[in-house]
């Protein structure tokens, strides 16, 4: 278990670059954040209950999943609504190109670390627990096999990093039943996989070879739909943004921060040129959040941060943010790099569980919000200029 849940702390910078669909009646998909509240809320009401027994090395692995019992009631009950919404976003995803079907594919089916992880649906269906879009599913996936990856094919961080600074395209295929087949197309690989929308279970999990010559050659150009929703069409055109930035001579010829570095420019000018859209969809998602109050006395301020950690936690605050979610991702994949935060694996886990939940402590009416992300043990209080994307008063809080 505890191998399950530091594997855990791995996705979370591939959640950072989550790609999805959107439309036109709403600015975001109400009922999908809906499901997502609800789970986060029955998360929050659990966890209390078993993180104390979550990591105790006494249990045997049986009792340890069995602790999970009560979500997966939840779980059952609300699979229904889950298989609406997946399905949705599952039958409006391109379909794979096909000059992917005639590459070489290595199988990680033998792997007893994803097994025991991704096969068996008690642990599957806490895995993909907020995790509706095929774009969702394949970001978890990615983050778990990484490692493997990287050992498996003898590759440096570096080369790692291409996925992560230059995005990944997402395709879906029906198959048979309640099986959906899904790509998921770096810039340095492929990975694909089966997913069973009846019980969350990840099956077939196949990967090309980083930088297969038969792969690069394709130079896969960037497969534009229509989504649904105005949220998501701002995403999409982001990842484009990051798909088009690689080159073989920018990985060649600079280092890796530079490619980063050249993402943020095109980015940020992306962002100066559609500064109002982005306006306009955060002052409607924000509407669509619960008011809160400060967090009570059991939370207080962490204030033992050194400079560099202080300036790790700014570094993550781009202007280009569409909404609250994905600042709370950041900054907590930010405080890794603070040791008082990332010695606990513990709490990492039940963090990363449990995910965060936004709400507005107040307005000015204008376009200062005063935002509180909270999860199991750490939240961040902010106040956000939605239209210029500024976030300042950044405050670090820890659950005593």
């Amino acid at each position: 278990m505890k191998k399950f849940i530091h594997t855990m702390k791995n996705t979370i910078a591939a959640f950072l670059l989550l790609i999805s669909c959107t439309g036109r009646a709403q600015v975001y998909d109400q009922e999908l954040e809906k499901e997502r509240n609800h789970t986060r809320a029955a998360f929050l009401q659990l966890m209390p209950r078993i993180s104390d027994r979550l990591w105790d090395s006494t249990l045997t692995p049986e009792q340890q999943v069995a602790l999970f019992d009560p979500m997966l009631v939840y779980i059952q009950k609300c699979l229904p609504a889950y298989r609406k919404i997946r399905q949705k976003y599952l039958e409006e995803s391109p379909a794979p190109p096909s000059t992917l079907f005639n590459l070489h594919f290595h199988s990680l089916q033998d792997s007893d670390q994803l097994a025991k992880i991704l096969y068996d649906p008690k642990y599957s269906a806490a895995t993909l627990l907020y995790c509706y879009k095929p774009a969702e599913i394949s970001a978890v996936i990615n983050g778990f096999i990484q490692p493997l990856l990287i050992q498996k094919a003898g590759i440096s961080f570096t080369e790692a990093s291409i996925g992560y600074t230059f995005g990944q395209q997402v395709f879906t295929k029906k198959l048979k039943g309640d099986q959906w087949q899904i790509w998921s197309a770096s810039r340095a690989y492929v990975l694909r996989f089966i997913f069973d929308l009846n019980n969350s279970t990840i099956q077939h999990l196949e990967f090309t070879a980083f930088n297969d010559p038969e792969y690069v050659k394709i130079q896969l150009p960037f497969s534009a739909y229509k989504p649904r929703f105005t949220t998501d069409q701002l995403y999409l055109s982001m990842s484009k943004i990051r798909w088009d930035a690689y080159t073989t001579n920018l990985i060649k010829n600079v280092p890796p921060h530079s490619w980063q570095d050249t993402v943020n420019r095109r980015l940020l000018a992306y962002y100066a040129q559609n500064q109002e859209q982005f306006h306009m969809v955060r002052q409607k998602i924000l509407a669509g959040l619960d008011k809160a109050g400060l967090p009570d006395t059991s939370w207080k301020e962490f204030t033992n941060l050194l400079p560099e950690d202080t300036e790790s936690l700014k570094e993550v605050l781009v202007p280009y943010f569409i909404e609250p979610g994905a600042i709370a991702d950041y900054l907590f994949s930010a405080t890794h790099t603070i040791p008082h935060f990332s010695k606990n694996i513990e709490e990492i886990g039940a963090n990363t569980m449990t995910g965060f939940q936004n709400s507005v402590i107040s307005n000015n009416g204008a376009a200062l919000w005063k935002i509180c992300s909270r999860s199991y043990s750490v939240a961040f209080e902010y106040t956000w200029n939605i239209q210029t994307g500024e976030v300042t008063g950044l405050r670090l809080l820890k659950r005593s």
